[in-house]
């Protein structure tokens, strides 16, 4: 059964914080990757970081925040979810899906991580016609590993 949740408060990421995951796209971009996005949830809570404003302010205005696919597999349980994978004939969860390609932000992968009380997740995409990013992150799958243990002290890194 998916689990789908209504979101009710949205935060960002602090500025230190957010310039800190900018650095690990900017490190992840050698291997093709122009996206990243960073999300923690807490019951209706989001605490979330988007690299790009733009789909981020479409994410959040039409509602997919609530519709999202990825999001709603990823509070499952802990997986990796490459996006290509996914399809629906469901009008809701492909506007979000088209949305997100008029965004040039495709071929994507998600992990989510569970706990007892936050589920994380993190979004790594690449441009439409990188077909290929899965596979180079499979070949750098140990930088890969290093640079998400790095984004997660990000993330429960307390600030002073």
């Amino acid at each position: 059964m998916q689990e789908k949740s209504t979101i009710k408060q949205i935060n960002e990421f602090s500025i230190k914080k957010s310039i800190q995951f900018q650095d690990s796209l900017d490190t992840l971009s050698g291997f093709g990757c122009t996206y990243l996005s960073v999300t923690v949830e807490e019951d209706v809570s989001r605490t979330h970081f988007f690299s790009n404003n733009q789909w981020l302010s479409v994410f959040i205005n039409e509602g997919f925040i609530n519709n999202c696919q990825l999001s709603t597999l990823a509070r499952q349980k802990n997986l990796i979810i490459p996006w290509d994978s996914i399809s629906s004939t469901e009008k809701h969860i492909q506007q979000v899906m088209e949305a997100r390609l008029d965004h040039d932000i495709a071929h994507g992968l998600t992990l989510s991580k569970k706990t007892n009380k936050h589920i994380i997740m993190v979004a790594l995409g690449t441009n439409k016609g990188n077909t290929n990013f899965i596979s180079s992150l499979i070949d750098h799958q140990m930088f890969l590993k290093k640079t998400l243990g790095e984004i997660s002290q990000i993330v429960f890194e307390r600030e002073s």
